[in-house]
């Protein structure tokens, strides 16, 4: 059971946030949340690999409907593209939305994985060695490709920042700990549907704390996102 958590936190987070961030600063934030939204699909079909029980075709319709809403979001709302456009523009072959979904496919194996296995483990030590496995093989890589020299002083600034510190806590430590509980709850697809959600999320709270003006079609996706879910949990 530990050893299927530990590669799970491998290929799920070291190697899966390894690729995503690779897919971010090639192809950019947009492009990337698009692509992610393969991983309820790549998901369902490691699970019937695995012989995992699927959502049943209300809990299909709920997901197809969810992903719907939040590609209506991510394709019109707002998105900064921090990286800036140079390297965005830049990388734009097939190799470039490679990274996007392999971070993917790597997400949807370490669900599956994890679903085996966290209900033998217990909750929080499955969640303590998923993370700390994560966080010590994307060390790993970094020290791989030669960037190991930054990273004390990226620690020291990051925790000089109080906000930054905040987010990680909630994002990293409160949210993986419930997305630890939806993994052992529910459906696989269905975990990794809900979990795609994050642009409805981001939208209202951008514009109401951004200042970012929210079109009427992110609104639109947003209420068939909110309906999908209503439906996954009514399968």
């Amino acid at each position: 059971v530990s050893l299927v958590l530990v590669l799970s936190g491998l290929i799920g987070i070291a190697l899966g946030d390894t690729c995503y961030f690779e897919s971010l600063a090639r192809i950019g934030v947009r492009r990337s949340l698009m692509i992610g939204l393969l991983a309820p699909v790549f998901t369902a079909v490691v699970a019937a690999i695995a012989g995992q029980p699927l959502p049943g075709i209300i809990g299909f319709a709920g997901i197809s409907l969810t992903l719907g809403g939040i590609l209506l979001v991510v394709r019109v709302a707002p998105v900064r593209e921090d990286v800036g456009e140079a390297p965005v523009t830049r990388h734009r072959g097939i190799g470039a939305w490679g990274f996007g979904v392999m971070a993917a496919l790597c997400q949807a194996i370490g669900i599956v994985m994890t679903k085996d296995a966290i209900g033998r483990s217990g909750m929080l030590p499955a969640s303590l060695l998923r993370l700390v496995a994560g966080g010590l093989g994307i060390l790993a890589f970094e020290l791989l490709r030669g960037r190991g020299a930054g990273l004390p002083l990226a620690l020291v600034r990051g925790f000089a920042r109080p906000r930054l510190v905040l987010a990680t806590l909630l994002g990293t430590v409160v949210a993986f700990y419930l997305f630890q509980v939806a993994v052992m709850l529910g459906s696989p697809p269905v975990t990794a549907a809900l979990c795609a959600t994050s642009p409805i999320l981001v939208a209202p709270i951008a514009a109401r704390w951004l200042g970012e003006r929210m079109p009427w079609t992110a609104a639109l996706g947003t209420f068939l996102a909110v309906g999908g879910v209503v439906l996954v949990a009514l399968d």
